[in-house]
């Protein structure tokens, strides 16, 4: 008769590979897109960047990709037509008229 302890001990560390293979795989996926978005938001967001400072943020992002990309969206100014949008949604959220008018919310 099988020892069935002796195989639960061979299946045991298999599952927590397989989990560990899972959990690595989807984090690397998540990394990529942020990497990815980095590299889109500096090519499409940024006129105020002249060829060398793009080149280099480029660099230092294809190089480091996690720090790199995280250096990058905590160094990036915001825009002035984001900050507007951001002033517009907190006015919205507060009920207060602003810049852009009456923007409270009718029941």
């Amino acid at each position: 008769m099988p020892d069935i302890g002796s195989a639960q001990l061979v299946i045991a560390p298999l599952a927590v590979g397989l989990w560990g293979a899972e959990l690595g795989g989807l984090l690397g996926v998540a990394i990529v897109i942020v990497w990815i978005c980095g590299i889109l938001d500096l090519m499409m967001k940024r006129p105020d960047l002249d060829g060398r400072h793009r080149a280099a943020w480029i660099l230092i992002i294809v190089l480091f990709p996690i720090l790199g990309t995280l250096g990058y969206f905590i160094a990036r100014p915001t825009l002035p037509a984001e900050r507007d949008e951001m002033i517009a949604a907190q006015q919205a959220l507060e009920g207060t008229p602003g810049r852009y008018g009456d923007v409270r919310r009718h029941p």
